[in-house]
């Protein structure tokens, strides 16, 4: 998904299958055919793109906070969460946060691995991770204990029911909107070995 970035693209927005874009150079066609198919990849439908002249300071300056909502926003959520683990907003917006960046790096799977055992923290520590295709595994944040306790107690708060359980497994499920799409989330719990839990989280169109 982060594949408009290279292009110089700004994405003003996305309704009624009409993709508004402000591009800083010339839209080459191949451009957006690359940029049409990441978004359909994720789920989103265009069935027009709306080229728009933008003032090319004031889309300079767009360029540049999309690049800081891209790349910086999850970190820093999570330095404050790592300031204070308590801090249920910081704990709430890195989820969301890690959500947008599975999307755009196209995958709909999330693993979130919490080590309870204080003996192996250094050498199996909890962590985040994406899968990706052909089942290939991208660990994201490798995570304090407490923080990762924290998150997994967001996304219980996040669910909008009170779990399921079916053959030692916990289902919860809520929604998530993000560039005017709604997803289904669902998430499913396990305990692994060596004391430690598995939350598996889906992103669904």
């Amino acid at each position: 998904m982060e594949a408009w970035l290279s292009f110089s693209f700004h994405l003003v927005g996305l309704e009624d299958g009409v993709l508004k874009i402000a591009p800083l150079y010339d839209a080459e066609e191949n451009h957006l055919r690359v940029l049409t198919q990441a978004l359909d990849e994720c789920g989103f439908v265009v069935k027009d793109v709306d080229l728009q002249i933008w003032d090319r300071e004031k889309l300079y300056l767009e360029l540049q906070q999309d690049h800081h909502l891209v790349f910086d926003r999850a970190y820093k959520m999570l330095a404050n969460l790592i300031d204070d683990p308590k801090d249920e907003q910081s704990s709430e917006l890195f989820v969301d946060s890690v959500i947008k960046e599975a999307i755009r790096f196209g995958s709909n799977k999330i693993l979130f691995i919490l080590n309870e055992d204080d003996k192996t923290q250094i050498t199996e520590p909890s962590n985040i991770a994406y899968l990706l295709e052909k089942g290939a595994k991208e660990v994201a944040y490798v995570m304090p204990q407490a923080i990762m306790k924290a998150i997994f107690k967001t996304l219980y708060k996040l669910s909008t029911n009170d779990g399921k359980n079916e053959d030692g497994l916990v289902e919860y499920s809520f929604s998530f909107v993000w560039f005017q799409t709604t997803h289904a989330i669902k998430i499913i719990e396990k305990k692994l070995d060596n004391n430690k839990k598995e939350i598996t989280l889906t992103i669904q169109n």
